[in-house]
């Protein structure tokens, strides 16, 4: 018996260093192409379904479905963002976007969990 796995997907465009992740049509329809990407990267929900939860209930309250990758600018994302939520022992703070994404940083959606 094969088992189903759902994925979300990222779609990479290298020469851009852009990427959309979970783009708003992945909730409701399959996706059939990127013809515009480079590279279509797959998130296995089965291995990280806690992060998925995250990152589409992000999306669906309307942060962005696009990450322009800044790796450069990540530090400072990183604390604009987790400036409200101090570091506590055994848990993990979860951001969406990502500090890497340019669209990061104050206002970013973010999840403490064990």
């Amino acid at each position: 018996m094969l088992k189903l796995l759902h994925y979300f997907v990222f779609a990479v465009t290298l020469a851009c260093s852009t990427f959309a992740a979970f783009p708003h049509s992945i909730l409701t329809n399959p996706i059939q192409s990127y013809s515009d990407y480079d590279v279509v990267l797959y998130f296995p929900l089965d291995h990280y379904p806690e992060t998925g939860d995250h990152i589409r209930d992000a999306i669906v309250a309307g942060h962005p479905d696009i990450c322009t990758i800044d790796r450069d600018g990540a530090d400072e994302r990183r604390d604009e963002s987790l400036a409200h939520y101090p570091p506590i022992d055994g848990y993990d703070r979860d951001e969406w976007p990502m500090e890497m994404c340019l669209e990061s940083g104050t206002g970013a959606d973010v999840r403490v969990r064990l």
